[in-house]
């Protein structure tokens, strides 16, 4: 009779903690060997959990921190989707997870960049209205709203 391995067993069983070196955090990723999503940027990890394909990523961060609400993403702070290690993962939500990806410039067709959100800052507070500053760097007068009152772009990290 076949019993399937633990999850926790197969999880582990494929993942390879001697991978690339971050030198931002200053440790390797763990990297997922298993099946991936694909994608441009190396595929996030999946595994089957009651029949049903889960993110190893989320995976790794509730096996070492306990369970995350569905609503929160966990996100990565090395920037590489494989990456099961803990200490490069943390919580978020999708509008922070999206604004880390234009920070780091993983958004091919980011419109903004810090220096244009301060020339959008600068030219809201000289009276420019919204569907001129909407015309000039090709963004919606609901996200111009959102860069005034801080939604977005919240503030610079280095």
């Amino acid at each position: 009779m076949f019993t399937p391995k633990p999850l926790e067993e197969r999880f582990w069983n494929k993942v390879n903690k001697n991978g690339t070196y971050c030198e931002r955090l200053g440790s390797k990723c763990w990297l997922w060997m298993g099946h991936k999503t694909g994608g441009k940027y190396g595929g996030y990890g999946l595994i089957l959990k009651n029949g049903k394909n889960i993110s190893t990523h989320r995976l790794s961060w509730t096996l070492a921190n306990g369970t995350i609400p569905e609503s929160i993403k966990i996100l990565h702070k090395c920037d590489n989707p494989p990456c099961c290690n803990p200490d490069h993962l943390y919580p978020g939500t999708d509008l922070e997870n999206a604004q880390d990806r234009d920070i780091r410039g993983r958004n091919g067709h980011a419109k903004l960049t810090w220096e244009k959100v301060d020339k959008i800052r600068k030219m809201q507070d000289n009276g420019i209205p919204p569907k001129e500053l909407s015309t000039i760097f090709g963004v919606t007068c609901a996200d111009l709203s959102d860069i005034k009152n801080y939604k977005i772009w919240k503030g610079k990290t280095t």
